[in-house]
């Protein structure tokens, strides 16, 4: 993961600020690339089950979920430190933009990588026991990715001339779309072919 995200970010270098709008949709077009290869990995890894494979819960990947979460932090704090300094080299004409992306890049693809695998193991460790409302969250959770964007998109939309504090919004736009995109793959997934596939 950490050598394949930056493979598949560099089309950022050079559609760092191009997008597509179509209606209430945006799409960044550097990013599809990226978002593809975290999926088709997820699949991968997900084609075992939780069960068996390295996402089971007696797996050494998972038993040591605490070391992972460590890594998660030292490399988020690793990418908040280097991060200025990179920048004011750039600044400074010490070095150039494809300079800086090379030593920022690396660093960022580990973060994001420690990152998902802390999550995964943590969550694994912590929600293992079978209950109703996580049951119903990992059934409907594929389908919840696929149409929260809509629901995040138009709740901060509805939400811009309101007069409230950023945290106060966010907790709206996250409880609100949640539900939302919840409820509607829920009922989606009522219907046996769409529950096939979600």
């Amino acid at each position: 993961m950490t050598v394949l995200a930056p493979i598949a970010y560099l089309p950022s270098w050079y559609l760092a600020h191009a997008n597509w709008h179509f209606g209430p949709f945006h799409f960044q077009l550097s990013r599809p690339l990226l978002y593809f290869g975290y999926f088709v990995l997820g699949m991968l890894l997900g084609i075992a089950g939780t069960g068996e494979g390295l996402l089971a819960g007696n797996s050494r990947f998972n038993a040591v979920w605490p070391w992972w979460v460590v890594l998660c932090i030292f490399a988020y704090a690793g990418l908040k430190l280097v991060g200025p300094p990179i920048q004011a080299l750039q600044d400074h004409g010490r070095i150039n933009e494809t300079q800086a992306r090379l030593l920022y890049r690396p660093v960022w693809s580990l973060s994001c990588t420690a990152s998902c695998i802390a999550f995964l193991t943590l969550f694994r460790r912590l929600f293992n026991n079978p209950h109703r409302l996580w049951n119903s969250l990992a059934a409907n959770a594929y389908g919840i990715y696929l149409v929260h964007y809509l629901f995040v998109t138009w709740t901060q939309f509805l939400l811009l001339p309101a007069a409230l504090p950023a945290l106060v919004k966010f907790a709206i736009v996250f409880i609100c779309s949640l539900t939302l995109s919840w409820g509607l793959t829920a009922m989606l997934r009522r219907i046996s072919v769409i529950k096939k596939y979600l």
